[in-house]
């Protein structure tokens, strides 16, 4: 048996080696161009080149798309209004100053402009493969070879280079040419049909207001947010055992069930920074900022000595709350 008792043991010393888990959450950022006083009620007219106002249409789409907290961050002024005020020509170039002024027509804030170019190019180049020139009887190959096969390339390049205007001032509040190019090949000796004018617009337009969104919006990017697992300060029992899942559940992707099972770990009595610290990371995936710097707080309260974790998420989180204010306040508009 004590030969036994050591193997036995090695699991958990493993598993108390191991890096704790993470779990994946996002934190709000500011736009790339920030402008506190940026118009956030915005009327859209046509765009310089928009022939069709297909492109128009996308970004209307994707700006009433954007969203904090639940809330669309810009809001549209009525088509009617804008079109009525603008004129039906599309495609036309309008001025600042003409802008400016159907935007205060349609009663906007600000008015959103710009010009779109659209490249395309098809071409049929020859590519080299390295073919059989001679097989045997059984399909090996006695002779290889250099040959040329016909292809088809096509290239599809956008530039949209568009002005946010502020209406009552006639103040650009964003303005910046945004490049995008989709490709696509085809040769004749694969099956692949090549991608046609349409889709490929359909990316580079996609990729353009991408980076549009992120420059004139607050927008989120991807955090990787670390656990603490260490069950001290936590008796043995039932909320230990809890404690323990979540830890388990969590190594698993499982968040959500993770949450719950610390939440029930909680109605026992415990001093433990790391079950505070994880009800801490639960808050902030749920959105809950106020209340998951409550429980960091706790945690650091009852660490014997600073953690990286615990002190990397009070940053985090109070930099989150001071930049959600920022986004979405109105102050200065």
């Amino acid at each position: 048996m004590s030969r036994l008792f050591p193997l036995l043991l090695l699991p958990l010393l493993l598993a108390a080696c191991a890096p704790p888990p993470t779990i994946r959450t996002a934190k709000i950022v500011p736009a790339r161009i920030f402008d506190p006083a940026r118009p956030r009620q915005v009327a859209v007219i046509p765009l310089a080149g928009d022939t069709d106002g297909s492109f128009a249409g996308a970004l209307k789409k994707s700006l009433i798309g954007i969203s904090i907290d639940g809330h669309p961050y810009f809001t549209l002024n009525d088509a009617g209004k804008v079109g009525a005020a603008a004129g039906a020509t599309l495609g036309k170039q309008f001025s600042d100053a003409d802008a400016v002024a159907i935007g205060r027509a349609a009663g906007a804030e600000g008015v959103l402009t710009g010009t779109v170019t659209v490249d395309f190019e098809e071409r049929q180049p020859r590519e080299q493969r390295t073919v059989c020139l001679r097989a045997d009887e059984d399909g090996g190959c006695l002779r290889w070879g250099d040959a040329s096969v016909p292809c088809t390339q096509r290239d599809l390049r956008m530039t949209f280079s568009p002005r946010l205007i502020v209406t009552e001032k006639g103040r650009i509040s964003y303005g910046k040419s945004i490049k995008g190019k989709s490709s696509a090949v085809t040769c004749g000796d694969t099956p692949t049909a090549v991608s046609g004018r349409e889709e490929l617009l359909r990316q580079v337009e996609e990729l353009i207001l991408k980076e549009f969104r992120k420059d004139i919006a607050p927008h989120f990017v991807p955090v990787e947010v670390p656990i603490m697992n260490s069950s001290e300060g936590i008796p043995s029992g039932e909320g230990r055992d809890l404690f323990i899942q979540g830890i388990l559940a969590a190594e698993e992707n499982r968040p959500d069930r993770a949450c719950v099972l610390w939440e029930k770990a909680a109605r026992f009595p415990a001093t433990s920074p790391s079950l505070e610290y994880d009800l801490g990371v639960c808050r902030e995936l749920a959105g809950e900022l106020e209340g998951a710097l409550e429980e960091y707080q706790k945690s650091e309260a009852l660490l014997k000595s600073p953690h990286e974790s615990v002190t990397t998420a009070l940053d985090r989180v109070r930099k989150e709350i001071a930049t959600r204010a920022k986004v979405t306040g109105d102050g200065g508009r």
